[in-house]
């Protein structure tokens, strides 16, 4: 695996609530006027303490002098893990699950101190300049790793630099922190770059306005999941400490659960769709008062199953030039769209594939599911449940909900889902960039298609 090192210089910065509308003008324009600051990072939270910021030292001339600005000392480093070449494997973690052990563990068992965030494409892991040698290092068994500058990926020269820290092996590494978890849920989804214009009302709402703005507005979830978060640290936590996003990361890793992990100015919050936060006794150590997380495993209480538990699901494929039905009563099915049936159920779903090249997913769909009219009045007529699903996929690989909500109604769920969405937006990157490369090729030409 490769360790890309970026090219930006961060500052980690906290602005109080109370002073917000002095940002503002700096936020909107780092948000989205990215060309007119020449900002390449930039991350915003809000938690109910205050707001986060994480951006590059030229985004940082935006922001104003102020006392409810408040700045870490130390200049920060982005590092990403970069797999190379994706794996079908369906039992592929993400999120600060993955790094667990090849980064975080190392870097805690070596006294590093890391600021964590994750997205939904990438996990950044935050060093401190000064402490670059020693990462290098740390991971330099492990990994490949490369310096990006000027956009540019370069061989780095790793420095046999050590602070001599090295933790006892085989010792559990203690959650000594208080955890509390709030209420609500979260999504986590993604947004494409050009259509920020439309939105960027309502997320200048979300940014500035958080407190009024209605519920399931914005986004629906890409995966049709929402997470529990759970909050790390009763006092703010500091940036000195080691070990703290290893304490949560890594009893994650070991079950095979994915999380997502955001460091804030003051504490750390860790995303996941199966936390259980348990109230167990608090126990004193020291000054320190600790507690436990117990995590269920995605599916150990409940199987995932077909729909109405029917375990006679076929599939096969229909053209809806010539779409009939069996005298059974189940689709006929020549070529083209995808369709599932169970006897038992007299339930059948007919899937529009996915086309990452077309444009107007949604009209598409309405004109398709027009064509199936008369196969779906026949199959009723006999008793059956008929649905025209459709698997929309953009060209660049945003997954509609759409996609999940069939995904869920089939018995597709938890971790199984999951690698499933991803390999549809990985297969529609891939067919568009090839796609993209054939473009020049002259023994390419126009054909009709009947």
């Amino acid at each position: 695996m490769e360790l890309h090192i970026l090219e930006h210089s961060l500052k980690v910065a906290s602005i109080a609530k109370e002073g917000i509308q002095l940002f503002t003008h700096g936020l909107i324009k780092l948000a989205f006027l990215r060309s007119r600051t020449g900002c390449k990072f930039f991350s915003l939270t809000e938690t109910p303490e205050d707001y986060t910021i994480i951006v590059d030292e030229e985004g940082f001339r935006e922001l104003p002098e102020s006392e409810f600005l408040s700045v870490a000392e130390a200049t920060w480093l982005a590092l990403n893990v970069v797999s190379g070449g994706g794996s079908n494997s369906g039992s592929q973690p993400i999120g600060v699950t993955k790094i667990a052990k090849s980064v975080i563990a190392p870097l805690a068992d070596h006294n590093i101190s890391v600021f964590m965030l994750s997205t939904y494409q990438t996990d950044f892991i935050l060093v401190r300049e000064r402490d670059l040698p020693l990462v290098m290092h740390t991971l330099a068994a492990e990994f490949t790793l490369l310096r990006v500058i000027n956009g540019e990926t370069v061989a780095a020269n790793s420095l046999a630099v050590t602070n001599g820290f090295v933790k006892p092996k085989l010792v559990q590494r203690p959650i000594i922190h208080p955890l509390s978890s709030p209420s609500n849920m979260f999504c986590v989804t993604s947004l494409d770059p050009e259509t920020l214009p439309s939105v960027a009302t309502l997320l200048m709402d979300v940014m500035f306005y958080s407190g009024g703005f209605p519920n399931n507005v914005l986004f629906t979830s890409a995966s049709g999941e929402l997470w529990k978060m759970v909050r790390i640290g009763g006092q703010p936590l500091g940036f000195d400490e080691c070990g703290i996003v290893a304490q949560i990361s890594e009893p994650l890793a070991a079950a095979d659960i994915p999380a997502y992990y955001i460091s804030t100015f003051k504490f750390d919050h860790a995303l996941n769709d199966h936390f259980r936060l348990d109230t167990p006794p608090m126990t004193m150590a020291g000054e320190v008062t600790y507690s436990t997380l117990d995590f269920s495993q995605a599916g150990a209480n409940t199987a995932a199953k077909p729909p109405g538990n029917c375990e006679d699901v076929t599939y096969s494929h229909v053209n809806f030039k010539t779409s009939t039905i069996n005298q059974d009563g189940t689709p006929a099915a020549p070529s083209n769209d995808l369709v599932l049936w169970s006897n038992s159920r007299k339930l059948a779903y007919v899937i529009e594939l996915a086309v990452p090249w077309k444009d107007a997913i949604e009209e598409a769909f309405e004109r398709k599911k027009l064509r199936y009219a008369n196969l779906a009045a026949e199959v009723e007529d006999r008793g059956w449940k008929f649905k025209v699903c459709p698997v929309e996929v953009g060209c660049r690989g945003f997954v509609a909900s759409t996609t999940a909500k069939l995904l869920r109604e089939v018995g597709v769920r938890g971790q199984a889902q999951r690698q499933a969405i991803r390999e549809l937006v990985n297969t529609a990157e891939r067919t568009s960039h090839w796609l993209w490369l054939k473009r020049a090729d002259i023994t390419w030409v126009a054909k009709a298609i009947s």
